[in-house]
């Protein structure tokens, strides 16, 4: 009888003994609440943009430095905030969410805001024209940036002054656009002023400028009838990514001055090749007396979604 009893008690010994080892090792399996780490967001000065958490409502949003990075809540859309970057410097944004199941969680954003290194100038063109000339010296590309000039004469007189927003601002590209001020105004353009005050895009996704050796675009028809030069383009992508092309046809008189400036843009899905409608560019006497040759530029860029 003791004998059986000591066998039994060896026996509930090794069970109990297993039981806390599978314990063991089933709390080392155990998933643990995870603490996201704080996500890294560069911005720069002027830039402002929607953080939205999908399928969430964002109860409180914060900065730990409002001069850097300005935070609200978004009035008609639950699930996202707004950050808007004052000044160069970082901060944190914390931005408390409720899921669908209501259960609150916390998501901490590390932001650098930088320089909003992108240029502006103007300059005369033909037909009562301006160009712009946005230069972007940032790694950055932009969708748009927003540029204020002030037009003044001799006199020192304000012509014009507004607000442009300019597409498609290429990093290390000149972007380019015109304005229409009339003709005969007699712009003093050493007194002429232009900034960038703010730029744009999609900060869930990265841009990427496209090589030349990726894009082959080739001129057809090019025909020339004394007032006008047509032709078409094809333009073949050989990146199995979408790619957005811009094309600037770029009219010089013979000091290489530039008279004219046209935009056109293309879309062009992966690995595939569109031909475009035709261009035209114009040197008629009457809108462009000096004209002396025409330059194709041709920029082109990819989003990527991130993950």
């Amino acid at each position: 009888m003791k004998k059986e009893f000591k066998i039994r008690k060896n026996l509930l010994a090794k069970a109990v003994t297993a039981l806390v080892l599978f314990a063991m090792v089933m709390t080392a399996f155990m998933p643990v609440p995870a603490v996201k780490a704080a996500t890294k967001q560069t911005m720069y000065v002027g830039e402002k943009f929607q953080y939205i958490i999908y399928g969430a409502t964002v109860t409180s949003v914060s900065s730990s430095s409002k001069k850097v990075v300005k935070t609200a809540k978004v009035k008609d859309r639950t699930n996202a905030c707004t950050l808007e970057a004052k000044k160069t410097g970082s901060a944190t944004v914390t931005i408390k969410y409720k899921d669908y199941t209501r259960k609150t969680h916390t998501k901490k954003l590390k932001v650098t805001v930088n320089k909003l290194d992108i240029t502006a100038t103007v300059k005369p063109l033909d037909s009562g024209y301006v160009l712009l000339e946005v230069k972007n010296n940032t790694k950055q590309t932009f969708e748009r940036a927003e540029v204020r000039y002030t037009l003044k004469n001799a006199s020192g007189q304000v012509i014009k002054e507004d607000v442009e927003r300019v597409n498609y601002v290429m990093t290390g590209k000149t972007a380019y656009d015109s304005i229409y001020v009339g003709r005969d105004q007699n712009i003093d353009f050493s007194q002429c002023e232009a900034k960038v005050t703010a730029a744009e895009r999609d900060p869930g996704y990265t841009y990427k400028n496209v090589a030349k050796k990726n894009l082959t675009v080739t001129k057809m028809d090019e025909a020339d009838d004394g007032t006008n030069i047509t032709f078409k383009l094809r333009i073949k992508n050989k990146l199995n990514q979408n790619v957005q092309v811009v094309n600037y046809l770029i009219s010089y008189d013979s000091q290489g001055n530039i008279i004219d400036m046209t935009r056109r843009t293309a879309y062009v899905n992966k690995k595939a090749t569109e031909t475009t409608s035709e261009y035209s560019v114009s040197k008629g006497t009457y809108s462009h007396p000096t004209f002396d040759h025409y330059e194709l530029v041709t920029q082109a860029y990819t989003m990527e979604k991130k993950k």
